[in-house]
């Protein structure tokens, strides 16, 4: 969270969004409500500043309304997403929505790689991360045409290099240090990111 005044570009709010966003979710995931209002505050600058114009007293009306009930957070937090989406694809902001799908999926990525840290041969838990990482391939799709486009290249190559790792790990699904190529690059994709 103490980055958030670091991101200065277009590109690091909108990707940030996106990750701030995969934090959220595990926060309301698992009940740690200081940390959850605190994402929230961040991601409604963020979007903010991003000209997502989202009705924060609203937002934060019902947020303060199911700070209790996990359920009720969960629908607050889609329907956050739901209307940035919305609204980054009306106003033409087809490179930020875009942005913002890869820093969600990046910072949802490394949750599922740092848990299976802690679920060690954990082949139910690393089967649920495997379908996590597959979408990879529907985000190849998104950039595919922006691929020589500065702000999308090194995100290709990524996504592109996860999906031959996701396939070396399918291949032997028995060997759970086939699972560390494909989280070596997206740690390293977020630490790039943050």
């Amino acid at each position: 969270l103490a980055n958030q005044e670091n991101y200065l570009s277009t590109k690091q709010k909108a990707l940030n969004l996106g990750v701030y966003a995969a934090d959220l979710s595990y926060d309301v995931a698992y009940q740690r409500k200081a940390e959850t209002e605190e994402y929230l505050r961040c991601i409604l600058t963020m979007a903010s500043d991003l000209n997502i114009s989202i009705d924060a007293d609203k937002i934060s009306s019902k947020f303060e309304g199911n700070i209790d009930n996990v359920d009720g957070l969960i629908a607050v937090v889609k329907d956050v997403f739901k209307e940035s989406q919305y609204i980054l694809n009306q106003t033409s902001q087809t490179e930020t929505a875009l942005l913002f799908l890869i820093g969600s999926w990046v910072g949802s990525a490394y949750i599922c790689v740092s848990a299976s840290d802690l679920a060690a041969n954990n082949m139910e838990f690393l089967d649920v991360a495997l379908s996590h990482f597959e979408y990879a391939a529907t985000i190849i799709k998104y950039i595919e045409s922006r691929k020589d486009n500065a702000d999308f290249a090194e995100f290709y190559n990524d996504f592109t290099e996860i999906m031959k790792q996701v396939e070396i790990y399918r291949t032997d699904k028995n060997n759970s240090e086939k699972f560390d190529g494909v989280a070596s690059i997206i740690k390293r994709m977020r630490n790039g990111i943050i």
